[in-house]
């Protein structure tokens, strides 16, 4: 069984922070810090049985050797036929280019999907309107200051194939 519909406010569908927009809108992100730099992957860091330390983890939610695997990084997934309808939003933050490689993949494969920065509560009450019908699948990037949307092409929301992306992680 499928849910109905997917809302997603600011999601990590990366955790190896393969993506560009890791580094190039840190200045932006609640979260800045380097991977090297997070407390629990320092050597100090205390261990007990709740958390092993051999191996060390590479992230707090999983092992090295997971962070490829599409159910942890799911900006990896191949194929999104069958999904519910996807509404992500996000701003200028880490992780903009990986959600936008998930919606790009799920708007290939037919799943209705919708990716805006824009104010909350009108977003969701649009996203939830004309159940049983499929809503059109967008893309824009509303800048804050001006209130201007600019649409953006589903079909090329990241300058990167899926192959390029499993090379990086």
């Amino acid at each position: 069984m499928v849910p109905a519909g997917v809302a997603l406010l600011s999601p990590v569908p990366d955790l190896a922070g393969a993506f560009a927009s890791f580094e190039r809108n840190a200045h932006c992100d609640i979260y800045p810090l380097l991977i090297e730099k997070l407390p629990y992957l320092e050597k100090r860091f205390p261990t007990d049985h709740i958390w092993p330390t051999k191996p060390p983890r590479a992230k707090f939610y999983c092992e090295a050797g997971m962070l490829a695997h599409p159910l942890v990084s799911t900006a990896l997934a191949e194929d999104w036929s069958g999904s519910c309808p996807i509404w992500i939003g996000m701003g200028q933050e880490q992780a903009q280019d990986c959600s936008r490689m998930v919606i790009q993949e799920a708007h290939r494969a037919g799943v209705s999907s919708k990716q805006i920065l824009e104010k909350w509560m009108q977003a969701i009450v649009q996203f939830g309107k004309g159940l049983g019908e499929q809503p059109p699948s967008s893309a824009c990037f509303v800048r804050a200051r001006e209130l201007k949307e600019e649409a953006l092409d589903l079909d090329n929301l990241i300058d990167l194939s899926l192959e390029e992306v499993r090379k990086m992680t």
